[in-house]
């Protein structure tokens, strides 16, 4: 970053961490994302909230089905090289004892995804999401979404043929693209 801020640009960038035995050509962005839902007021008893009262909790239980749902539907078309975009639901958190109505709900995971999508559109999905949570259950959802694009680089690019051609020269072995 600090040669960029003094502007210098190259043509590729070499990543070495890890090592390897191959060369990745392709490779997922990752989004964390966490929705925040609540709704006004405070913690209630079950006994006193009035009826229509959001309950973060089914909200919540609604938008893991609505993720459950559209990482099925990911599943169904495999990237070459990297297999099906993922969403992954890591984190459930919402109340504070069993008879108590929240007022908020927490959840947390992982949204992988291919080089044809960008971060931008993946928080547009999770947006999309949100509105759709809150104009449902009457819940308050905010997304809180951070992470870094995915990557491609096509298998004749100058960067990995000079790459794939020094391990020939040192190694005697072609260097397998993944």
């Amino acid at each position: 970053i600090s040669l960029i801020g003094k502007g210098i640009y190259g043509d590729a960038v070499i990543v070495t961490e890890l090592g390897g035995h191959d060369l990745p050509i392709v490779g997922m962005g990752l989004a964390f994302f966490e929705l925040h839902i609540s709704r006004p007021g405070e913690i209630l008893h079950e006994n006193v909230a009035p009826p229509g009262t959001p309950h973060p909790i089914l909200a919540g239980v609604r938008a893991v089905e609505l993720l459950q749902e559209r990482a099925q539907a990911l599943a169904q078309h495999p990237i070459p090289r990297l297999g099906p975009e993922t969403i992954f639901v890591g984190r459930f958190q919402s109340g504070d004892y069993f008879n108590r109505l929240p007022t908020e709900c927490r959840i947390a995971g992982t949204r992988r995804f291919g080089p044809e999508r960008s971060l931008d559109e993946v928080r547009g999905e999770f947006d999309s999401l949100a509105r759709r949570i809150t104009s449902e259950t009457g819940a308050q959802v905010e997304v809180r979404l951070d992470g870094v694009e995915s990557f491609s680089t096509p298998e004749n690019d100058r960067i990995v043929k000079v790459i794939r051609g020094a391990h020939q020269r040192v190694t005697g072995e072609e260097l397998p693209l993944v």
